[in-house]
């Protein structure tokens, strides 16, 4: 324990006693959090209380005194108003535009602004009624009204993987609608990327056939191409864990084909790639099985077998109708055409 850590002992009305250390940077929100945790309570359940008065505010090294252990009484209440706002919110993430509040017809996004304050303080049963808000949120609201909230509800601690009562976590209903910078944001706090929806399909899986399908409504390029970049990192952490059953030939040419979506899926119009950039991108292949002499193993199928999102690869070079789409999607911002060409060395021109 560093010295400048303070120490805390926490005492519940049941008579349990919590004995832990933090930072005296440490906010009370994320003291509340933390012990929350220990307890297995709602954040929004728990009010702190120190000297009589109720912790709301402020950081641990306002009430720290040198030598001494900060003593805290933990409740656990459920207050009507606190109550009557789960479950408002609750009805604003499942709907996507309009929500009856105080007697009359209002907008989702103004309601949820009202709370936003109570949200980033942890004051919200994040999982209410079996539903996790944010999954709610990435299933229900328009696009351009999703990044604020989203936000809102990671800062105040909602799951990024706790599922809703449809069986599906917060990264699955973002793939399953294409929404590739919220499913980015989502791994980067922490999502499982190998969880399944109901249907039985990964994240992976959903966020492809999105891609396969013909939109609704017209997208911006950027968010074809963040969805294109949230497809390989679900595919290299597929590759990752896979790769305990693997050979070293085999995990070799998915690292190489790992390169070869990374380099081609979002590339600009008229790129080409060659066998040697793939090499030059796949740091982590296996230099044993280029070593060992594997040759025509390790390119077997190319190119169109590493151009592909499939485990194992295929020997065969026909392209990999995934990628294909996929590529054809993000390529339509800018031509129709999309077609992939080889010429006589093996370079692949990305039409």
């Amino acid at each position: 324990m560093a010295d400048l850590d303070v120490e805390l002992r926490v005492v519940t009305m049941s008579g349990r006693q919590v004995d832990l250390t933090m930072a005296p940077e440490k906010s009370i929100g994320e003291v509340r959090q933390k012990i929350s945790e220990i307890l297995d309570i709602g954040k929004w359940q728990l009010r702190l209380v120190h000297e009589g008065a109720s912790l709301k505010e402020g950081f641990l090294h306002d009430l720290m005194k040198p030598g001494t252990c900060l003593e805290l009484l933990a409740l656990v209440v459920e207050e009507p108003e606190m109550l009557e706002r789960c479950k408002l919110l609750h009805k604003c993430f499942n709907n996507r535009q309009f929500v009856y509040c105080y007697g009359s017809l209002r907008q989702v996004s103004q309601v949820v602004k009202t709370e936003k304050e109570a949200i980033l303080n942890g004051d919200v049963a994040f999982h209410f009624e079996g539903d996790n808000l944010l999954e709610l949120l990435l299933k229900n609201w328009k696009v351009q009204d999703i990044e604020e909230p989203m936000s809102w509800l990671l800062s105040g601690g909602a799951s990024v993987n706790q599922c809703s009562s449809d069986g599906c976590t917060p990264l699955l209903s973002a793939c399953a609608r294409g929404l590739g910078k919220a499913g980015l944001i989502l791994l980067q706090h922490g999502a499982k990327a190998h969880e399944t929806g109901p249907n039985g399909e990964d994240s992976l899986t959903s966020a492809l056939k999105f891609f396969a399908r013909t939109p609704v409504k017209p997208r911006s390029c950027e968010e074809d191409m963040d969805l294109g970049r949230l497809c390989c990192l679900l595919r290299a952490s597929d590759i990752d864990r896979g790769n305990r059953t693997l050979n070293v030939l085999e995990r070799a040419r998915l690292a190489l084909s790992q390169a070869a979506i990374e380099l081609g899926l979002c590339a600009s119009v008229g790129t080409t790639l060659n066998k040697q950039m793939i090499l030059d991108r796949a740091f982590d292949v296996e230099k044993s099985s280029l070593e060992a002499g594997a040759g025509e193993d390790l390119w077997a199928g190319w190119p169109g077998a590493f151009f592909s999102f499939s485990q194992p690869l295929s020997q065969d070079s026909a392209w990999d109708d995934s990628f294909s789409l996929a590529r054809a999607r993000i390529l339509s911002h800018w031509t129709d055409s999309g077609q992939m060409e080889v010429d006589n060395d093996g370079a692949v021109y990305m039409g």
